[in-house]
C-alpha cells in the first residue's frame, strides 16, 4: 500500500501542525508498517529522525498554494500510484485516491473575531468541499467533532476522535546543568508561569494578563514566560502589558527550537494554556 503525505508543514516553523505531522511520521517509522509512504512537498530539508526505505520524499514546483493543492498534489499522486492521501483541512478537490484530513478544530465558526477574515472567507468555502470529498476525517477531540458536527453536518461515519499526546522527549528528566544552560540562553531562571503557542487573540493571553495583574498584590515574584511567534493581531498583547504594569513580570522569548522545549517546561513552576 502506497500512503501519501502533503508534507509542506514539515519544513515551516515549529507550529502545531507541523508538530503533529512530524510526530504522525516518526510513529510510522517506530511501527515497521510494510507500506510506502510518499511525503510530497515544495521544499525539503533535514528531519530530526532518519526515514527508512520505505519512506520515499518527493520534491515538487513551487506553486501558489491553491494550484499547489488543486493541480501538483493530485498529478503527483497519480504519477506514483499513490493508495491514500492525508492532508491536513482542505483537500484537493479532485484526487485519483481516497483522501483523509485532520481538522484540530473549527475555532472560527465559535469565534469569528479571532481570525483573520481572509482565511475565514478561504476555510468556508474550501472545507465543506473537503468534506464531501474525503472518506474520512480526523479530530483531535470530542469537542471538535460535536462542532464539526453542529457546523458542517459532517456525517458520524466519516469522524474519528484521535486523541494527541505528548512527545517522548517531555517524559525525560534533563539533569539541572543542562536544564539551566537552555534556561540561561533565554535569560529565565527556573519557577516562572509558561505559556507555549503562536501568540494571536484566540490563545486569550490577554486574560492571562488580568489574572496576573489580579495576583500581583499578593505574589510580587510572579513572572510569566511567553514561548511562540508573533501571529496576528499581538499589538493589543503588548499593549495590555503596558496598561497593566507588567513589563517587569512578563517576558517574551519569541519561537524557539523544537529540542529547548522540554528545558523550557520542566523549567516552569505552572503552565497556562487558556486559549478559547
Amino acid at each position: 500500500m502506497k500512503i501519501g503525505f502533503d508534507a509542506r508543514v514539515l519544513f515551516g516553523k515549529q507550529t502545531g501542525d507541523r508538530t503533529y505531522l512530524l510526530n504522525l511520521l516518526r510513529q510510522f517509522v517506530q511501527m515497521d508498517l510494510p507500506c510506502k509512504f510518499i511525503l510530497f512537498s515544495d521544499r525539503w530539508s533535514k528531519l530530526p529522525f532518519d526515514l527508512p526505505s520505505n519512506f520515499l520524499p518527493v520534491l515538487l514546483p513551487k506553486l501558489t498554494r491553491w494550484l499547489y493543492n488543486s493541480l501538483l498534489l493530485p498529478r503527483a499522486c497519480s504519477a506514483y500510484k499513490v493508495d491514500l492521501l492525508h492532508v491536513q483541512y482542505i483537500a484537493p478537490l479532485f484526487a485519483p485516491c481516497p483522501i483523509v484530513t485532520t481538522v484540530h478544530d473549527v475555532h472560527w465558526r465559535r469565534f469569528p473575531e479571532t481570525f483573520p477574515a481572509k482565511d475565514r472567507t478561504l476555510m468556508e468555502i474550501f472545507l465543506p468541499l473537503t468534506f464531501r470529498k474525503v472518506s474520512a476525517v480526523i479530530t483531535d477531540s470530542y469537542a471538535s467533532k460535536a462542532d464539526l458536527q453542529q457546523f458542517f453536518k459532517v456525517p458520524t461515519s466519516k469522524l474519528h476522535v484521535i486523541y494527541l499526546a505528548a512527545d517522548e522527549s517531555f517524559f525525560v528528566r534533563l539533569k539541572e546543568r543542562e536544564r539551566k544552560k537552555v534556561l540561561e540562553r533565554y535569560g529565565l531562571q527556573e519557577g516562572y508561569l509558561l505559556f507555549v503557542g503562536v501568540i494571536q487573540p484566540r490563545k486569550n493571553l490577554e486574560r492571562l494578563l488580568q489574572a496576573m495583574a489580579l495576583m500581583l498584590p499578593k505574589f510580587e515574584a510572579i513572572r510569566l514566560t511567553v514561548v511562540g511567534k508573533i501571529g496576528w493581531k499581538a499589538e493589543s498583547l503588548f499593549q495590555a502589558v503596558k496598561e497593566l504594569k507588567l513589563a517587569d513580570c512578563v517576558k517574551f522569548v519569541g519561537y524557539v527550537q523544537d529540542e529547548d522545549l522540554p528545558a523550557l517546561y520542566q523549567g516552569a513552576l505552572l503552565f497556562a494554556y487558556p486559549s478559547l
